[in-house]
């Protein structure tokens, strides 16, 4: 199963990171294809949540059919 968070908010952010650390890979749905882009190269959201990195099976994607 892979489920989708909509929204890189904090709490957005913290739910996605969640549910990748429990094992579940989950994609995280950003508003724009630079902010998606910027978050996969960062690999954390420095803006909401700067002290957590994604686990590896955390995806970002301004697209919504591939959330």
């Amino acid at each position: 199963m892979k489920t989708a968070v909509i929204g890189t908010t904090t709490w957005g952010t913290t739910l996605a990171i969640t549910l990748a650390r429990r094992g579940l890979p989950a994609a995280l749905w950003a508003r724009t294809a630079e902010e998606a882009v910027r978050l996969t190269k960062e690999r954390q959201n420095k803006t909401r949540l700067p002290d957590y990195e994604f686990p590896p099976s955390l995806s970002v994607t301004a697209s919504l059919k591939e959330a």
